[in-house]
């Protein structure tokens, strides 16, 4: 009873208008309404229709489902190039490193190898390239063929032994970049 009087005194405190619009068990079963009650309920629909879409769209803004996904895709591709640039990068500075290693070092042993040096063999253009070779670690595809000794040349190194390089640097992801850098490197051992 007491239920019955709450939905009683509730349906006292609306406006009329309400009680009759949504009251209607079926539209097409009901009479038919005023210009004025038409009106009133299209009003009304239009104002709940856009509450609902308020709501979707408040509802769908908090939705996250999907965004780690969107912001992997967009994250890794770019942290991917930044890793493979760093190694492209270090990988470039270890080929100079090592090749103004091996320079200074055959133009040393060059300069002050004896006729029969064990570690040098004899200071012949020839044997200081294959020690060069040799000193240059990490690096491939180095030939004798990239050095270029001078021995008592005075324009280059005064009487002491120069020893130049020069090595075609390509991208170790060279499908991804492709592209070719000459580095080059020269020492200078004055006897």
């Amino acid at each position: 009873m007491e239920l019955l009087s709450v939905r009683a005194l509730a349906r006292n405190h609306q406006p009329a208008h309400l009680g009759r619009v949504f009251d209607r068990s079926h539209p097409m079963t009901s009479t038919p309404a005023t210009a004025g009650e038409v009106s009133e309920m299209t009003l009304a629909m239009r104002l709940a229709l856009t509450c609902r879409m308020r709501v979707a769209a408040r509802k769908a803004a908090r939705d996250c489902r999907g965004a780690a996904a969107v912001e992997a895709a967009i994250a890794i591709p770019i942290l991917l190039v930044l890793i493979f640039g760093v190694i492209e990068v270090g990988f470039m500075f270890w080929t100079q490193v090592s090749l103004n290693f091996a320079v200074e070092q055959a133009a040393r042993c060059g300069a002050v190898s004896q006729p029969t040096s064990t570690t040098c063999g004899t200071n012949s253009p020839a044997t200081i390239k294959s020690y060069a070779v040799a000193q240059a670690v990490g690096i491939p595809n180095l030939t004798a063929a990239n050095f270029t000794v001078y021995t008592n040349n005075a324009a280059a190194c005064g009487s002491g032994v120069q020893v130049s390089a020069s090595y075609d640097f390509t991208s170790v992801v060279s499908t991804l970049v492709p592209y070719s850098l000459t580095i080059s490197a020269t020492s200078c051992y004055p006897t």
